[in-house]
């Protein structure tokens, strides 16, 4: 919106000739500036407009009933300082959502600088432009991201587990269906905290990892290599103490397969191990050598799952 616009704006809704979200945003602007009050410097700082605005609300009874001396002195205000109701504008665009399906990744570049790589089956939500004091976003699924500092921005990701707090760092965020939500320090600092318990909050740094644990619906913290659980990035598929049931989704969401148990799943059975650029088929083999879990297509997307006890 360039200054013209604004002004045009600021007119025609004087003269109550704007659409009903237009009157909405400038409403809630002037209802903002109210409640921080203003000085006499600012009234007197562009007096004539000040005088059109009021000469204007005169000549309709009607709006002049609904503003006061505050709601004109207001106008004054944001007349001045177009430049930030440009920014709330902006603010109030459409969000924008991007869907990494399943069997690919997908790589998100924000208005920021900041760089989102997002895995397999995951959704990311963000809006065209940020706000003015925090940077938000949505995630569903998996993602890793590489955030640009802003001290007096900090970067928000919500999750369904988690809202993690950044001021500029690179960070994974976990937070699959069926899969133990987790988040991954890479560099710097994070603050996670607990959506569903929000005095329960914790800091992590480099290789520290934050998983919330199902039985007691708590957090758990572990040192870790951090890269171990990015490496998804370069085409590899990393189990660190997985159950079946996070393996099988892990699997599902890669190779856009349905892999469904039909067993016991047997969760004191853990699976560990690192494939590079295998195929499904090489995976389900050396589960089947490793952990003797057996595996019978259904058909070409139809996988069964069986396990046993651990040996």
């Amino acid at each position: 919106m360039t200054e013209y616009e604004f002004n045009d704006l600021l007119n025609r809704y004087a003269k109550n000739k704007t659409s009903e979200r237009e009157s909405f945003v400038v409403e809630s602007y002037l209802d903002g500036f109210q409640k921080g009050g203003l000085s006499e410097n600012d009234i007197k700082f562009n007096l004539g407009v000040k005088n059109r605005i009021y000469s204007n609300i005169l000549k309709d009874k009607r709006k002049a009933s609904v503003f006061n001396f505050r709601n004109i002195a207001a106008a004054v205000l944001l007349c001045i300082t177009a430049s930030i109701l440009f920014n709330i504008i902006q603010v109030d665009s459409k969000l924008i959502e991007v869907v990494a399906e399943r069997g690919e990744q997908t790589k998100v570049f924000l208005t920021d600088s900041s760089v989102v790589y997002l895995n397999s089956g995951s959704t990311l939500k963000y809006p065209e432009t940020f706000a003015n004091n925090t940077r938000e976003v949505t995630l569903e699924g998996e993602a890793f991201f590489k955030i640009k500092s802003n001290p007096e921005k900090p970067f928000i990701v919500t999750s369904q587990a988690f809202e993690t707090k950044v001021l500029g760092t690179e960070f994974l965020v976990s937070n699959y269906k069926n899969v133990t939500p987790s988040v991954t320090v890479s560099s710097g600092k994070v603050k996670v905290t607990d959506n569903s318990n929000p005095k329960n909050t914790l800091t992590l740094i480099k290789n520290e990892r934050v998983k919330l644990s199902q039985p007691t619906n708590g957090f758990i913290k572990e040192t870790v290599q951090a890269r171990d659980y990015t490496t998804w990035m370069e085409g590899a598929l990393v189990f660190n103490q997985a159950n079946l049931e996070e393996v099988v989704n892990m699997l599902n969401q890669k190779y856009d397969k349905s892999i469904k148990i039909t067993s016991k799943t047997y969760s004191e059975c853990t699976i560990s191990g690192t494939y590079k650029n295998k195929s499904l088929e090489d995976i389900l083999e050396s589960l089947h050598f490793i952990y003797d879990i057996e595996f019978k297509y259904l058909d070409n997307q139809h996988i069964e799952a069986i396990a046993k006890p651990c040996k």
